[in-house]
């Protein structure tokens, strides 16, 4: 079943970038978000807003799709009981919340990596648009709790626009 904004009522916004007012900041993928996500009071839906690298263009845009290139998956281990072993990630993504950004294919990368020219092109060639580094755990993780992701990238030196951000907390539901 394909996620669409309906899905986004009451969902949490993680912003990775440090940047997004009104929202909750985090450095980067880890503990933390997956406590949110697997919390007793654990949301329905997460918007996930993170930084790109590469982007073929110069404002923000959602993910449709993804590669992870990280390595490594946060689901290795033990099976957290509250979803399955190997969630389902067709209809994960919310496509149609922000009709007016363009949609693109996120390449996950593990932390640190800094991809060359070369590597991104490479990247590209896979079928990515541009690279990542917290959109994929995090999607990994709410992908295993049945939550729902709207996953908005910005370019590594660009900011949420204030037009994007008001849509954004508008499907969200929040003040």
């Amino acid at each position: 079943m394909e996620a669409t904004k309906s899905d986004l009522r009451g969902a949490q916004i993680i912003d990775f970038t440090g940047t997004v007012a009104g929202s909750m900041a985090m450095k980067s993928f880890g503990d933390d978000f997956t406590a949110i996500i697997r919390g007793a009071e654990k949301p329905t839906a997460v918007v996930i807003i993170d930084r790109a690298v590469g982007m073929p263009i110069d404002r923000p845009a959602i993910v449709r799709d993804h590669l992870n290139l990280t390595g490594s998956s946060p689901l290795c281990g033990a099976n957290y009981p509250g979803g399955e072993r190997f969630p389902t990630l067709q209809g994960i993504y919310v496509e149609d919340a922000l009709p007016d950004l363009p949609q693109l294919v996120v390449a996950g990368l593990k932390h640190g990596v800094k991809p060359s020219h070369e590597e991104v092109a490479l990247i590209k060639n896979f079928g990515a648009h541009t690279c990542s580094y917290n959109v994929v755990p995090s999607m990994l993780i709410a992908a295993h709790a049945r939550c729902k992701v709207l996953a908005i990238l910005i370019p590594e030196n660009g900011t949420m626009p204030d037009d994007i951000l008001k849509q954004i907390v508008q499907l969200t539901g929040e003040k």
